[in-house]
């Protein structure tokens, strides 16, 4: 009979810490996420290594039922972001088990520490929790019209000017709000008939073409003569208020806020998303299929597209559709 230490029977005891792994997935991987996915992706993985670490759960612990325990404990203490929300959406919690799971089957194919601990058959076991059918409310006329018209009491013509071209672009391209900040002057080409933005390292790092309408051609033209004349060639084209500096995602949410306030908007979030949702819905009324409409908000798959085609509810316009029909 082999006889143990008490360090030895310590040492066997001991967990592969889930938080070392979570680290090592973030560095090996962050060159495929943008910052603002990386900063999201690490808030969610070190969510769950915090409470790995407070029940003594290493990383070869982590199973299927580990992890709806994770969603359980998860929804009773978090509390939702939403204005309205009480309860965290199953949106965000399919985000959390997307990036843990991602992270595990990282680790299940890491030969030099992980693999020998992480079973990829396990971790495939873990399921994405069923989304809750939600119809995503979109900008009418009115809305559009009342954000632009509050966009008047902005301290000055030039920030005057720059919240109405930021409302435009997103209203008529579905932009996200991080490709909106980072677009730049070459980024814009303002050929008539063929105009259209060049959207560098959207979302999963990938390049794309955004064409434009005249009419938002010609807004954009105008408003690059006007206040962007003069400048350095790579300047952004929306500016903090110093007129140098790039917009960013935080001003721009700030700005929508500010603009929903003065409109009395309350029936409803006034986002960057938001817009992207309008644009959508407006070109699906439109007739665009949705191939083309793929191609243009940068999703990766039609199966993305078709979940926000869903979450607009398909049938919106079952009004016009089924009233003919009714006495």
């Amino acid at each position: 009979m082999i006889k143990h230490t008490s360090s030895q029977v310590h040492e066997q005891a001991r967990h592969l810490p889930v938080r070392a792994c979570m680290l090592a997935y973030l560095a090996a991987t962050r060159s495929g996420r943008n910052p603002a996915s990386q900063r999201l992706t690490t808030g969610r993985l070190l969510v769950f290594s915090d409470w790995c670490d407070l029940q003594d759960i290493g990383v070869e612990q982590v199973s299927a039922r580990l992890v709806a325990d994770f969603i359980e404990h998860l929804s009773a203490t978090h509390k939702a972001r939403k204005r309205g929300e009480t309860v965290m959406s199953s949106v965000t919690i399919a985000g959390y088990v997307q990036c843990i799971k991602s992270a595990l089957l990282w680790a299940s194919g890491d030969e030099l520490v992980y693999a020998e601990y992480v079973n990829e058959k396990v971790i495939k076991r873990i399921a994405r929790p069923r989304l809750d059918e939600v119809i995503i409310e979109t900008f009418t006329d009115t809305h559009i019209r009342a954000l632009l018209a509050a966009c008047k009491a902005e301290e000055n013509p030039k920030m005057v000017a720059r919240a109405k071209m930021a409302i435009h672009l997103l209203y008529s391209t579905g932009l996200r709000a991080s490709e909106l900040t980072r677009l730049r002057l070459p980024d814009c080409h303002l050929e008539a008939g063929s105009a259209y933005l060049m959207i560098r390292q959207g979302k999963g790092r990938k390049d794309r073409r955004v064409p434009m309408s005249e009419t938002t051609r010609r807004r954009l033209e105008d408003f690059m003569l006007t206040w962007r004349a003069d400048i350095p060639p790579a300047s952004p084209v929306i500016t903090s208020r110093d007129g140098t500096e790039s917009f960013t995602v935080a001003g721009l949410q700030q700005l929508l806020k500010r603009l929903a306030r003065r409109a009395g908007i309350s029936d409803m979030r006034v986002s960057p998303h938001n817009f992207r949702h309008t644009f959508s819905a407006n070109a699906l009324r439109a007739g665009m299929d949705i191939y083309t409409l793929q191609r243009v908000l940068g999703h990766s798959s039609t199966s993305i597209t078709e979940h926000y085609i869903k979450s607009l509810g398909a049938d919106f316009d079952l009004h016009d559709r089924a009233v003919r029909f009714m006495p």
